[in-house]
């Protein structure tokens, strides 16, 4: 029970990082095919690593906060 509890909360705070990296792809590619707003692509590129980052540290917070609150460890 414990073990399906923790590899369910690891697949939901995966699901949610890769969400975030997908989004920001699509992102940068739909706004990539306007010339008129190049800034705005330069921008996306810079700011989605630190983006993933933030979400990493969140989904590392999530794991051990809510998930292991849960599990009582």
């Amino acid at each position: 029970m414990v073990f399906g509890l923790q590899s369910f909360c690891i697949c939901i705070s995966s699901i949610i990082l890769f969400a975030l990296a997908y989004f920001f792809i699509q992102m940068i590619f739909i706004t990539s095919h306007s010339a008129d707003d190049i800034s705005y692509v330069l921008l996306s590129i810079i700011l989605t690593p630190f983006l993933l980052k933030y979400a990493q540290k969140f989904v590392v917070l999530f794991r051990h906060s809510h998930c292991l609150r849960l599990l009582n460890v």
